[in-house]
């Protein structure tokens, strides 16, 4: 499925589909996940700021969002939270505002994830907890336990040992029981 996708959206076709449509700019914003799980950078980065151009030029503000959060999350992998910090705070303000409740807690919680890393950890752990409570209240789970995971850094960074602690146990626990790897 990763090369049917990777095909879709070949970098060296500038439309594959012959329109900037929401299929292709979802599609080569989600492409960047697994290849930066990979480790294939170059890839995954021209491929988000395809989808970001992309959504841009369409003006769709969901295909901005998605493309803003899967860049970003490219750049934190990387280390490179500068580069993440605004393209999530552009895309919290937008998930808010046009009421993207799919999008709202994640983008909220990588947001608190990058403040934490740049050692802004109280606003940090307070995007982290009001994103987990938005999973939580809509009994979702997809990304919560990412959340969780980032959660108990904040946590190990703020010097709360036990918190983290606590966090990393139940990130493992929310880990076994949906079958994530």
């Amino acid at each position: 499925q990763l090369e049917n996708v990777r095909t879709l959206v070949d970098p060296q076709e500038p439309d594959p589909l012959g329109t900037p449509g929401a299929t292709l700019i979802r599609s080569a914003a989600w492409l960047v996940l697994p290849l930066a799980e990979r480790g294939a950078f170059p890839e995954a980065l021209a491929h988000g700021r395809k989808a970001l151009d992309l959504a841009e030029a369409a003006q769709d503000l969901y295909g901005i969002v998605s493309a803003a959060y899967c860049l970003a999350y490219l750049h934190c992998l990387r280390g490179e939270v500068d580069a993440a910090t605004p393209l999530l705070e552009r895309a919290v303000p937008l998930a808010r505002e046009r009421e993207f409740t799919v999008w709202l807690p994640q983008v909220t919680g990588y947001l608190g994830h990058a403040y934490s890393l740049t050692g802004r950890l109280e606003e940090g752990l307070a995007l982290l907890e009001r994103a987990i409570a938005m999973y939580d209240a809509t009994r979702a789970w997809p990304f919560r336990t990412l959340l969780t995971v980032h959660r108990g850094t904040a946590c190990l960074l703020a010097g709360r040992q036990d918190s983290a602690l606590a966090f990393g146990q139940e990130a493992l626990a929310l880990a076994r029981d949906h079958g994530e790897r």
